[in-house]
């Protein structure tokens, strides 16, 4: 992410740079959320969406990925 969005910025497309962010944007989602799983493990407090860390970070990312790529597919190219 860093190496397109500050180094090599104006070498690809807006287009380009947009279907890039679907390979980067899921890995950190998923490392974000499995942080918060692992907090919310250690307080013993979970509020639906899985009994373990790693299910609580799939589903999320799941639904992540699911509004990124209906954003994407739907509304960004009418902007």
């Amino acid at each position: 992410m860093c190496y397109l969005y500050l180094l090599h910025f104006n070498d690809y497309s807006e287009t380009e740079l947009v279907r890039l962010s679907y390979y980067w944007s899921p890995l950190i989602v998923f490392g974000f959320f499995g942080l918060l799983g692992v907090r919310r493990q250690d307080r013993g407090e979970y509020r639906g969406g899985g009994d373990n860390p790693l299910r609580y970070a799939v589903l999320r990312t799941t639904v992540w990925i699911t509004v990124l790529i209906l954003f994407f597919e739907y509304v960004f190219p009418g902007l």
